[in-house]
């Protein structure tokens, strides 16, 4: 599959080998190749976000190993921590959020990738989905830490995060724009 060359607003044209790249041999280059290196250096001196979507790849190539390139699971795990431990700003990237069906939302296996794989904390992966999410995004100023004059948005759970980033998925009651929703 090959991307044409469709415009994006922010971004000017798709590069024709968009759809292809998750799909290259990554097995060559080591995550603190200097090539490497001088990319992410150049992302956190321009505020570049990184969105790795580490569990979206992980669960592709567990359903379709050929979907991937090789190398690429693992790869992706340890050039985020890199970027993460050079200073690049890295979000809690998902694709989407999972299907109905799904028991646990696809954020929550992103942010416990971040932790199992990229050597973040727990609360570096939630300010990862949070605070760094509503920057990727252009809604820093209304959302993504709790801050007066942002919006009221907030889940409270029924045990840590910062213990054990699976908590997150305790959900006791959320709060979308002050209003209250029961689990």
């Amino acid at each position: 599959m090959r991307c044409g060359p469709a415009l994006t607003p922010s971004h000017g044209r798709i590069p024709e080998d968009y759809g292809v790249r998750a799909r290259a041999d990554y097995r060559h280059i080591a995550p603190d190749d200097p090539r490497v290196v001088a990319v992410l250096d150049s992302m956190r001196a321009r505020g570049t976000i990184l969105d790795a979507t580490l569990w979206v790849f992980a669960h592709e190539a567990a359903s379709d190993p050929a979907s991937v390139g090789p190398g690429l699971v693992g790869w992706e795990g340890a050039v985020t921590k890199e970027a993460h431990e050079r200073g690049v700003l890295v979000d809690a990237g998902t694709d989407d959020m999972g299907s109905p069906e799904d028991t646990v939302p696809n954020l929550h296996r992103e942010m416990a990738y971040l932790v199992d794989h990229a050597g973040f904390t727990p609360l570096e992966a939630i300010v990862a989905a949070t605070r760094v999410s509503a920057m990727t995004i252009g809604q820093s100023a209304t959302r993504g830490t709790i801050t007066p004059g942002k919006r009221a948005d907030l889940v409270i759970l029924s045990a840590d995060p910062t213990a054990d980033i699976h908590n997150t998925r305790r959900i006791v009651r959320v709060f979308l724009e002050g209003r209250a929703y029961e689990r």
